[in-house]
């Protein structure tokens, strides 16, 4: 595992398996959004590296910050 700072952009939102990692989600963001624009993103996302880089945990975080305009965010990154 390697933590970094991950351009939203690279994360995989728009394939057909974006979301093959992932149990559940709710698709409302306002209450996340709400939370990081007063205190910021406690708690990096987790992503598996593959080609595109694909989440694991975090993909409510990962669409707050950029409905945010966040460009570079915190994740810990798995092979």
């Amino acid at each position: 595992m390697i933590e970094k700072k991950v351009n939203v952009e690279e994360i995989d939102l728009d394939s057909n398996e974006f979301d093959r990692y992932l149990i559940s989600f709710k698709p409302d963001i306002a209450p996340m959004t709400r939370s990081i624009r007063r205190i910021g993103l406690i708690s990096p996302i987790i992503l598996v590296d593959e080609e595109p880089v694909r989440i694991v945990s975090g993909l409510r975080r990962v669409r707050a910050c950029k409905e945010l305009g966040i460009g570079a965010i915190d994740a810990k990154i798995f092979k």
